[in-house]
C-alpha cells in the first residue's frame, strides 16, 4: 500500500502537467460535459447519449488511462433529480467498483436492490455469426437480502441511478 501511495505521488508531481492536458485534450476533444436530455417521468437521462457519449470516451484517440473523469465530467444538468440509466455499455465501460453498494431501481423509482458487482460472460453469435462476444451483467442484492443476477437481457433504461449518487463516481476510464 505504502509502495502504491508513493507511486501515486510520484506520478502525480512529475506528471501532473501533462496529465491535466492530456484530460483537458480529451473532454475538449469529445466536447464534455455532454448537456443531457431526458424523457418520462421520473424524468431519466436518455440512455442513447449516455452509450454513445460513454462509447466515444472508450474509443477517443490518445486518452490516458490516468485520466480520471466522474460522470459529473462527462454529463452536465442543473439539475439533482434525475435518473442515470444503467445500461451494458455504462455496466462494461465504467470502472470495477463504481456502482458497489448502491441502489438501483426501476424507472417508475421502485427500489430493486443494492449493485453487488459486475459479471461478465462470453456468448456465441448463434447459428450464423462465427464470433463470440462479451456480455456485461451485473449481480444485486435485494431489499430482503437475497442475492441475484440480472438476466442477459438488454438493459438500455430498465434500471436507474439516481444521478445525485452517481455523479460524483468516477466513470473513466475502465480498468485494463
Amino acid at each position: 500500500m505504502k509502495w502504491f501511495l508513493t507511486t501515486v505521488l510520484l506520478v502525480s508531481l512529475n506528471f501532473g502537467p501533462l496529465l491535466a492536458t492530456q484530460c483537458e485534450s480529451l473532454q475538449n476533444g469529445l466536447k464534455l460535459p455532454v448537456k443531457v436530455k431526458t424523457r418520462g417521468k421520473p424524468k431519466v437521462i436518455k440512455w442513447e447519449l449516455v452509450d454513445k457519449t460513454m462509447d466515444s470516451l472508450d474509443k477517443f484517440e490518445g486518452a490516458s488511462s490516468l485520466c480520471q473523469l466522474t460522470f459529473e465530467q462527462i454529463f452536465k444538468t442543473d439539475r439533482d433529480d434525475l435518473y442515470f440509466p444503467l445500461t451494458n455499455t455504462v455496466i462494461r465501460l465504467a470502472p470495477e467498483g463504481t456502482f458497489d453498494g448502491l441502489k438501483f431501481y426501476t424507472k417508475d423509482e421502485v427500489e430493486q436492490g443494492t449493485f453487488e458487482n459486475r459479471v461478465t460472460f462470453e456468448r456465441t453469435g448463434g447459428l450464423y455469426a462465427r464470433n463470440s462476444y462479451q456480455v456485461y451483467i451485473f449481480q444485486y442484492t435485494t431489499p430482503s437480502g437475497r442475492l441475484m443476477k440480472i438476466g442477459p437481457q438488454l438493459l438500455l433504461d430498465n434500471f436507474v441511478f439516481k444521478w445525485a449518487d452517481i455523479k460524483n463516481k468516477v466513470a473513466y476510464p475502465a480498468e485494463e
